[in-house]
C-alpha cells in the first residue's frame, strides 16, 4: 500500500520558564494515497508544531518524515506539495494576479503552464472581480479564496490544510469544505487537515487522530473511533414492571416520571442488562442507541 505521508516516532522540546515540555512526543501515523486525514487536538496539543516538523520548517530530535515516498530532508519533494496555514496573509502591496505568478516560479512552472494554470484558478475560485486589487483592499473571504488558489498552483498531490477555514463567514467556509471534497474525488489530491471545527472533520475525512499533549491518542476511521468509546444505549422498561422497583434499582435503573430508565455504556453491558432482565420475566419498552457527535468525543479525550 503507498503511502502519501507517513509519520514516524517524531518528538521535539522545548524550554520554557525553565523547564522542558514535549510539544511533539512519539508521534506516528501514514495518511494512503488519495485519502483526507484528519488532525484534530486543542489549543497547544502539538497540531502547528507537527505541521512545522513536516514541512521542514522544526527538526525533530528523533524520528522522520516520509514525503510521497521521499525524506522530507529531500527538499525536492516540496515541489508536489502544497498547503494553506492558518489565516495565511501575503504582502500588502502586492495584487492577486502578481501573487499567483510569483507562486508559480517557486514552484519553477513555465511561464506559459503558470499562466494557463492561473486562468484555471480565477475561474475557479472566481476571483476575476478581484484579481488587480491590492491585497489589503480584500475581505476575508477574497484572500481565502486566493489563498486555496495558491496552494494549487503546483497541481499538489498532497496538501497540507491547517485550520483552513478559521475566520471565514459561513457561506465561504462551505465553499472551502466543498472544494475540499472535490479535489480529493476528483483530482485524488490527498489531504491533511486540521480543524477546532469538528463537524468540518467529520464531513471530510476518512480517518482521524486526536492529539493530545504532543502524543496520539486515538487514531482510525470516524465511525469505529466514535462507536469504540462512546456509544451508549438507553433503555426503559415499561411502567408495569414498577413492582420489580427493588430489583431494577439494585441493577442502577432509575425511575423518571412513569417510566424506568437506564443507560449503559457498551453493547456488553446492554446484553448482560437484557439477560437478567430476561431471567426476571421483566419486559422492555424501548431501546435507544445514542451516537455521540466528533466533539462529544474530542472533548471527553482532551479532559
Amino acid at each position: 500500500m503507498k503511502f502519501d505521508l507517513e509519520v514516524k516516532g517524531v518528538t521535539k522540546s522545548f524550554v520554557s520558564k525553565g523547564k522542558k515540555f514535549y510539544a511533539v512526543n512519539g508521534v506516528d501515523f501514514k495518511i494512503k494515497k488519495g485519502e483526507i486525514f484528519g488532525l484534530l487536538g486543542p489549543n497547544g496539543a502539538g497540531k502547528t508544531t507537527l505541521m512545522n516538523i513536516i514541512i521542514g520548517m522544526v527538526t525533530p530530535e528523533k524520528g522522520s518524515i516520509s514525503i510521497l515516498g521521499e525524506s522530507n530532508k529531500n527538499r525536492a519533494v516540496f515541489d508536489r506539495i502544497n498547503g494553506i496555514a492558518a489565516e495565511t496573509h501575503f504582502h500588502w502591496g502586492l495584487k492577486p494576479l502578481d501573487i499567483l505568478r510569483f507562486y508559480g516560479r517557486v514552484y519553477g512552472i513555465e511561464r506559459e503552464e503558470a499562466e494557463k494554470r492561473i486562468k484555471e484558478l480565477v475561474e475557479l475560485f472566481e476571483i476575476t472581480e478581484f484579481l488587480h486589487s491590492k491585497y489589503t483592499k480584500l475581505s476575508t473571504g477574497e484572500r481565502a479564496r486566493l489563498a486555496f488558489a495558491k496552494a494549487l498552483i503546483n497541481k499538489p498531490e498532497l496538501l497540507l490544510l491547517d485550520e483552513p477555514t478559521l475566520g471565514l463567514d459561513p457561506n465561504i467556509a462551505l465553499k472551502v469544505r466543498k472544494l475540499v471534497k472535490r479535489l480529493n474525488e476528483k483530482e485524488k489530491t490527498t489531504i491533511l487537515l486540521t480543524s477546532h471545527y469538528m463537524q468540518e472533520v467529520e464531513l471530510l475525512a476518512d480517518r482521524v487522530a486526536f492529539i493530545n499533549k504532543g502524543k496520539i491518542i486515538d487514531i482510525g476511521k470516524i465511525e469505529k473511533v466514535k462507536v469504540k468509546h462512546f456509544n451508549t444505549y438507553d433503555l426503559w422498561i415499561r411502567p408495569s414492571e414498577i413492582k420489580q422497583k427493588a430489583f431494577l434499582k439494585s441493577m442502577g435503573f432509575e425511575i423518571k416520571g412513569d417510566r424506568i430508565y437506564k443507560e449503559m455504556k457498551t453493547s456488553e453491558d446492554l446484553s448482560t442488562i437484557l439477560t437478567q432482565l430476561h431471567k426476571k420475566g421483566l419486559k422492555i419498552d424501548d431501546i435507544k442507541v445514542k451516537r455521540p457527535s466528533l466533539e462529544d468525543y474530542f472533548i471527553k479525550l482532551a479532559k
